[in-house]
C-alpha cells in the first residue's frame, strides 16, 4: 500500500513536472501579438464599413493641401515680379551715380501694382524719397505719413519717419521740430 502512495505521488509529481517544462506553453508575448492582429482586423473591418466617407475625407485633404500650395506658389511668384520690377528701374543705391534718378510715378505704380510684397514695400518708401528729391515736399510728406500709417511694423519705418521731418523741415512747418524730437526719441 505505501507503494502505491509512491507511485502515485511520483506520477503526480511527474505530471507537473511534465507541464511545466512542455513547449506548448504559451508565450506571454502571443497575448500581444494576438490582440494585434484584431486591432488590425477591426481596423480593416471599420475601413470597409467607412470607405466613403474615409475616401472623402482624403480627396477634400488632398484639395485643402493642393490649394494651399497653389496659393504660396502664386505668393511667392507676386514677390518674384515684384522684386524684378523693381530692379528693372534701376533705383541708383547713391547719390553720386551719373544713372538718372527714377521717377516717383515709376516707383508708384510699381508698389500700386504688386500691392502686399515686400517690393511693393520698398517702392513706396522710394517713391517718397524721389518726390522729396523732386522738390516736391508736400506730397513727399503725405506719402511718407501714408507709408508710417499702411506699415507700423516696417523696417524702413525709421526712414519714413525722418523723411516726415526732412519735408517739414523743407517746407518751414513749424512741426518739422517735433518730428525730428519724437524720431530722436524713438
Amino acid at each position: 500500500a505505501a507503494d502505491c502512495i509512491l507511485l502515485l505521488a511520483f506520477s503526480g509529481s511527474c505530471g507537473m513536472i511534465s507541464r511545466f517544462m512542455s513547449s506548448e506553453k504559451p508565450h506571454p508575448e502571443q497575448p500581444k501579438v494576438a490582440q494585434r492582429e484584431k486591432d488590425v482586423y477591426d481596423l480593416l473591418a471599420w475601413l470597409e464599413l467607412n470607405r466613403v466617407k474615409v475616401a472623402t475625407t482624403a480627396v477634400i485633404l488632398v484639395a485643402v493641401g493642393f490649394g494651399i500650395a497653389t496659393m504660396r506658389y502664386l505668393a511667392e511668384q507676386k514677390e518674384l515680379k515684384a522684386s524684378g520690377a523693381l530692379l528693372a528701374l534701376k533705383v541708383p543705391v547713391s547719390a553720386s551715380t551719373n544713372t538718372p534718378p527714377v521717377s516717383a510715378e515709376s516707383l508708384q505704380k510699381v508698389a500700386q501694382e504688386f500691392s502686399g510684397t515686400s517690393a511693393a514695400e520698398r517702392a513706396r518708401i522710394l517713391a517718397a524719397s524721389a518726390l522729396f528729391t523732386e522738390g516736391k515736399y508736400a506730397q513727399a510728406e503725405t506719402a511718407f505719413k501714408a507709408f508710417l500709417t499702411e506699415h507700423p511694423e516696417s523696417a524702413w519705418r525709421a526712414t519714413a519717419a525722418y523723411g516726415v521731418a526732412t519735408a517739414q523741415e523743407a517746407q518751414n512747418k513749424p512741426e518739422a521740430v517735433t518730428s525730428y524730437q519724437t524720431l530722436a526719441a524713438s
